[in-house]
């Protein structure tokens, strides 16, 4: 199964981002289920870059379901990296998962793009038509699956995205810009970390229905403690007797 999942998520990441998100994220919960740790996180090494790719596409007011999908994988992706002692990277998933909620990404793309509209609108067209062709060709791609016309789509996502990357190069050439649809990475909460006093932190807490966690980050290192209580503790603690759910769970 992940010899499988890995095959579809590398071979679908340019032409087809949404299969490489579903496939990787099934990959993701998988292993987490399983306990391999390692490959959970690797796999979501892959959710990662999809979802990087379609943030990149989707333009203010586009409909951002994909966001839906993958909700929660970043917490288990923290418990993965954290099981295998890779605190930092723990953080950046969690990092990851919280800047990538819909009100934000929304907000944070309107914003950059009337900048680059009213700065650079050369390259603000450009950057347009491109992602309105690599979503032509992600929609024909899906229909042309198991046809001769499957190839020359991935031919050309594949060509459209090494276009997109250079634009997006230029454009963080602009001043204002210079973070233009850039995720976080571990370089940028280092550097965050180090800026603050010494007796600062943050803390992370995570609770899933296999384990939970608090993970205590400051600038000068990184430490987890695991908790005695899972995600369905919680919500059978905080549901009132003899109701199905709660409100925003």
């Amino acid at each position: 199964a992940n010899q499988l999942w890995r095959h579809v998520a590398d071979d679908s990441l340019d032409n087809a981002p949404v299969l490489c998100l579903h496939a990787a994220d099934a990959w993701c919960r998988f292993n987490f289920e399983g306990e391999d740790w390692r490959e959970a996180a690797d796999a979501y090494g892959r959710v990662q870059e999809a979802s990087d790719r379609l943030a990149r596409a989707q333009l203010p007011l586009w409909r951002y379901a994909w966001i839906d999908e993958i909700q929660g994988t970043s917490s288990i992706a923290g418990i993965s990296c954290a099981k295998l002692g890779k605190l930092p990277e723990a953080m950046v998933a969690l990092e990851g998962g919280r800047a990538k909620l819909v009100s934000g990404l929304m907000k944070r793309n309107f914003v950059e793009m009337r900048l680059l509209e009213t700065s650079r609108p050369d390259l603000h067209r450009r950057y347009v038509e491109l992602v309105m062709q690599m979503r032509h060709i992600a929609g024909s791609s899906r229909s042309n699956e198991a046809t001769s016309g499957a190839l020359g789509s991935v031919i050309s996502g594949r060509n459209l995205a090494m276009e997109l990357e250079s634009t997006v190069q230029e454009i963080r050439d602009t001043p204002g810009l210079e973070d233009f649809q850039k995720t976080t990475d571990l370089d940028d909460l280092q550097a965050v970390l180090k800026s603050l006093p010494q007796e600062s932190a943050f803390v992370y807490i995570v609770v899933t229905h296999k384990d939970s966690m608090a993970l205590v980050v400051s600038g000068a290192a990184a430490e987890s403690a695991w908790l005695p209580v899972t995600i369905d503790e919680v919500v059978s603690k905080l549901r009132p007797e003899g109701e199905n759910g709660i409100p925003g769970y």
